[in-house]
């Protein structure tokens, strides 16, 4: 478990990872949804969250958009031959094609 330290509204608040279900990117701006239903969104892209999240093994990324918790996934399917990750919030993430066969091997551990 790792902890972000993130400033809002000029105060600095710390968040546990594993409270994050999943990490939003949305042009400059990240949207971390947490386990306890809140949304916090900071202006930072996404990518500077990346090296931090994923270092451990719970957080993968299944497309340019998405930073996923491991520990939230509800279900992983291949629909014609495109990958789909439902969360346990019930939000529904598309895995790129690149990255499927990655996504696949660390599913499956």
């Amino acid at each position: 478990m790792i902890s972000i330290q993130l400033y809002k509204k000029s105060k600095e608040e710390p968040l546990q990872s594993n409270n994050i279900i999943r990490a939003c990117g949305s042009i400059n701006y990240t949207r971390f949804y947490l386990a306890n239903g809140k949304m916090i969104m900071i202006a930072r892209t996404l990518g500077n969250f990346e090296p931090i999240l994923t270092e451990t093994d719970s957080f993968i990324r299944p497309n340019k958009g998405n930073i996923i918790n491991q520990c939230f996934i509800k279900n992983f399917q291949i629909v014609a031959g495109a990958g789909v990750i439902e969360m346990h919030d019930g939000y529904q993430i598309l895995v790129s094609r690149r990255r499927l066969q990655n996504i696949k091997k660390k599913l499956k551990k």
